[in-house]
Formats: structure tokens, sequence, C-alpha cells
């Protein structure tokens, strides 16, 4: 069974939120994540049908044992990371990948400008974790804006 980077986020959320409750449903996670409510349930779909997660009569989602093991895999890692960037001095919320609200992309953009960049469509795509349908489409203008620069 391959696991995309996307499944991977959506395990170790699963696995965060099962830590503060022990029911987590798919609009939690979606708030969690900042995803839309189809790109949450199509990804629920997908791992229920590979076995990662169940989800019960009342909408509850729970991770199977085999989920759990790559879940606590990649929060493990995730931790680790993030204590690493943090003693490197790198701030808390930037440390961690799933970064806020894009501030440092904002930040990057400014120190590429005085640089001397330019920034095509003149502002970047900022999509946490991994991109929803939105961003995707966010991504291909920005793909057909550089093909004709």
């Amino acid at each position: 069974m391959s696991l995309q980077e996307s499944g991977e986020m959506y395990l170790e959320t699963i696995h965060v939120l099962s830590k503060k409750s022990a029911n987590v449903r798919a609009v939690d996670i979606g708030e969690e994540l900042g995803y839309s409510r189809p790109s949450v349930s199509r990804a629920m779909h997908i791992l229920k049908a590979e076995g990662f997660i169940t989800i019960d009569d009342t909408g509850f989602v729970k991770l199977t044992k085999a989920g759990q093991k790559i879940a606590s895999r990649i929060y493990e890692r995730h931790t680790v990371l993030t204590r690493l960037f943090i003693n490197l001095g790198v701030n808390e919320k930037t440390a961690s990948y799933g970064s806020g609200d894009g501030q440092w992309m904002r930040d990057w953009q400014d120190r590429l400008v005085a640089a001397g960049a330019s920034i095509i469509g003149g502002e970047g795509v900022i999509a946490n974790n991994a991109p929803d349908d939105d961003a995707v489409s966010q991504c291909e203008d920005l793909g057909r804006q550089l093909a004709q620069a």
C-alpha cells in the first residue's frame, strides 16, 4: 500500500485529534487542516478503502492498527524535525510544517523582491500541507502564467 504525503498528513492529523478527543469526525479533520469538505470526504474514502481508518455509523473516524503505525511514525518524525529546527533558531510556528497562515511565504517573497526577483502573478500560492482543489487550481493558473512569461 503506497501512501502519498497528503494521506500521511490526514493520518497524523487523526492521530493528534484522537489524543485530544476519542471522537474524531471528518469535519474536525477538515477544520484542523483547513481543507474543504469534498477534499476531506475523498481522502476519508481512500484511507478507508486502503484499510488505514474505519468510520463508524455515527461518523467517527478511528485509525486501524496499520493507520496508527504510520500515523505514529509520521508524528514522531514531525516532532523530531520541529525540535531540530527550533534548536537551530527557527521559531516554533515556522518550524512546524503546518506553519500557520503562510507568513513564512510572505516573508520569503519579500526577501526575493528585495533581492530583485519578480513574483509572477503578484503573489505566491499558500497551501499548508497538501493543496486542496482551490490551491491546485491556483497552482495551475500560476503555471500557465509562468509558461507565458
